[in-house]
């Protein structure tokens, strides 16, 4: 009897000397992996944050955008006044131009009728025709005078009227000139401010970019931290599973090795009471085998549980599939996202996160292949872009039951699992339900 205990005894320890590094080696990459995901979380505030930072900039940008578009309207009608008053100058420059040559061809003339106007003692005249501050000026005075009367100032006449034209002429292309210059001015100064509002704009824009793209960033390495941490988790399980089951072969080759040798020394004693003619003796020592032992015990078995559980939630409910969710429920795209999405890779196990009965599976729009869980109390679960189904319609499933697994099928971008919940037909978020 001490043998057997010590035999029994000696197998437990061995086995428990074996598990218990298996199981305390997933300790380390599940403390990391919770680790990684509360880093998620906060940069995922962090994000929101600037987010809200990055709508007060936009209202900023926008700001400055319709400035830039004023000022180029400004600009565009300052460009359209400068043209007018550049064809403006042209056509005065072009009747300066023409008074001039006519005054060259009439000078010689109107000086020599000049000159014998002074010699004939009338010089109030020429005071008078070269006094004159406009065209009607002249041709009041002219009048006044009688000079057009006399004979031989037809030419001197014809100077006088077109000195005043160029003058006025002149004057007019100088006053254009000066608007020219004011217009260019003020060109100048609103392409400055145009050019400082669109410095200014680059600058919020680069701003809002960069703190947005270098977090995307790091939410990105986070991710793919995540996901490595999660295959050392799987690796870890399969491992961890495999040596138990080695373990468990070897435990119940050693109980059966026991229960060999415990008949044996039953045999042994046995004979030996036969021998001494004592079969109360026989009867006894079969007795004490028979309560010994127990009968024979059927070898242990090990399975590998395709999620890791940390306990359900107030709502019964467990996850799914171990992942990250890298997709939330709420507003998405411009539309709704009507559950969580949760990272994994094709292949991946998918468990039922309560227990109900299968209502879909199959093929569903976008969804790809999906599966349906009617668990009662207008409370159903749907499970999206499965790889392929563990289960079939009409089928009741327990809380953990491998329901299908992970893939992309559907309108998807990447393997996970789309999950969701919904109360009477109509889809809440998932995280108020899981633990």
């Amino acid at each position: 009897m001490q043998g057997r205990l010590k035999r029994a005894t000696l197998a437990a320890t061995l086995l428990c000397t074996l598990l218990i590094p298996a199981v305390g080696s997933l300790a380390d990459p599940q403390d990391e992996l919770q680790e990684n995901r509360n880093q998620l979380e906060q940069l995922r505030d962090r994000i929101e944050a600037r987010s809200e930072q990055s709508r007060s900039l936009r209202g900023e940008i926008d700001r400055l955008s319709a400035d830039i578009t004023d000022l180029q309207i400004a600009i565009n009608a300052l460009d359209a006044r400068v043209a007018t008053i550049e064809t403006d100058i042209r056509t005065v420059q072009a009747r300066v131009d023409r008074t001039a040559k006519r005054i060259a061809s009439v000078e010689r003339l109107a000086t020599q009728q000049a000159v014998d106007l002074y010699k004939s003692g009338t010089t109030d005249t020429l005071d008078v025709l070269f006094q004159a501050t406009s065209l009607t000026d002249l041709n009041e005075r002219i009048e006044l005078l009688g000079v057009a009367a006399q004979e031989n100032t037809d030419e001197l006449i014809e100077y006088g009227r077109l000195k005043v034209l160029i003058e006025r002429d002149n004057r007019e292309l100088l006053a254009k000139q000066n608007e020219l210059s004011a217009t260019l001015a003020d060109k100048s100064e609103l392409n400055d401010q145009l050019s400082a509002d669109r410095t200014e704009l680059a600058a919020r824009l680069n701003q809002v970019t960069t703190k947005l793209e270098e977090d995307k960033r790091h939410e990105g390495d986070l991710l793919a931290e995540s996901r490595d941490i999660q295959r050392r988790i799987e690796a870890a399980q399969a491992a961890a599973a495999e040596e138990a089951a080695a373990e468990a072969a070897r435990a119940a080759e050693a109980a059966r090795a026991a229960e060999a040798a415990e008949a044996a020394e039953a045999a042994e004693a046995a004979e030996a009471a036969e021998s001494c003619g004592g079969a109360q003796a026989a009867e006894s020592a079969q007795d004490q085998t028979s309560s010994s032992t127990g009968g024979p015990n059927p070898p242990p078995t090990t399975s590998t549980p395709p999620v890791v559980t940390t306990g359900g939630s107030s709502q019964g409910f467990i996850w799914p599939l171990n992942g990250p969710v890298t997709s939330p429920y709420g507003p998405r795209w411009g539309g709704m996202h009507t559950g969580i999405d949760i990272d994994g890779v094709t292949g991946q196990p998918i468990v039922a996160a309560k227990a109900g009965r299968v209502i879909l599976a199959g093929a569903y729009s976008a969804y790809g292949n999906a599966v349906t869980l009617d668990h009662g109390g207008g409370i159903s679960t749907l499970y999206g872009h499965m790889s392929a189904f563990n289960t079939s319609n009409g089928s009741s499933v327990s809380q953990g039951q491998v329901i299908g697994y992970v893939g992309c099928t559907g309108s998807c971008t990447g393997d996970h699992l789309h999950f969701e919940v919904r109360v009477n037909g109509n889809p809440v978020d998932p995280m108020a339900y899981l633990p």
